[in-house]
């Protein structure tokens, strides 16, 4: 049995990465704020069978999985190209690199991608194979980074960087292919998938207002400006997409 909050204690001390990481029930959360709990919100609201096969794509250390289990789920799938998964013991876990074929993995009711698809070298070919591994009544959950919000936009113009992906998050992070809403809806309709609904982690500006004084002084000035220059009413920091097959 793996004591969480002991690894939770080294990790804190020990990787720089987790360091400022927040945890569920002393499992390390690598995703923004907020994406784990309304991703569980909007899985509570299916009001699936528990019965049913869930596979989870880029697992990590395992935080939401143990959501899911807590959730009275019995039939969990997980995958991750790292060997750092804490909950072995109690899911089948597959090692797997992602932006090769992964379709064989077999047929799931519910297939969750959170802060995955941006670190991947092609959506097209992501997308194929999780809807040849759908379930004809099955759903997807995928979340990514928000590049088109005001503050996106205004980046954008000014210093050519979208949000969670300027250089130095496609070096350390990996964060080199953003969604833009167009295209992720061609390839879903080409994929033989299509958009249910979109939910938002939390509003974009809210997240600058949390940082230090400075900062918020600056996000102030820039939310005014964008205020006069965009007139746009999708302003979450991130997306989180539910899907379903066509």
């Amino acid at each position: 049995m793996i004591d969480y909050r002991a690894f939770q204690a080294t990790s804190k001390s020990a990787d720089s990465d987790l360091k400022n990481s927040y945890f569920y029930k002393h499992i390390p959360i690598k995703a923004t704020y907020g994406i784990h709990e309304k991703t569980e919100e909007i899985i509570k609201s299916l009001n699936l069978d528990k019965s049913i096969k869930v596979l989870i794509l880029g697992s990590g250390y395992g935080s939401f999985d143990l959501r899911i289990l807590d959730l009275g789920f019995k039939n969990l799938t997980s995958v991750d190209f790292n060997d750092n998964y804490l909950l072995k013991n109690r899911c089948n876990f597959i090692l797997r690199d992602l932006n090769k074929d992964f379709f064989d993995l077999g047929e799931y009711d519910l297939v969750i991608c959170l802060e995955i698809i941006e670190h991947l070298e092609n959506h097209a070919h992501f997308l194929r194979n999780i809807s040849k591994l759908l379930a004809k009544d099955g759903n997807v959950i995928i979340s990514s980074p928000n590049v088109e919000n005001s503050l996106g936009r205004f980046k954008y113009f000014f210093i050519k960087t979208l949000p969670y992906f300027d250089d130095l998050e496609m070096k350390k992070n990996i964060h080199i292919s953003p969604i833009f809403e167009r295209f992720f809806l061609f390839h879903l309709e080409n994929s033989g998938l299509e958009l249910k609904k979109r939910f938002l982690n939390r509003n974009i500006w809210k997240a600058q207002f949390s940082n230090s004084f400075l900062r918020k002084i600056l996000a102030l000035l820039l939310f005014l400006i964008t205020r006069f220059i965009i007139k746009k009413d999708n302003e979450g920091e991130m997306n989180i997409y539910l899907i379903g097959k066509k």
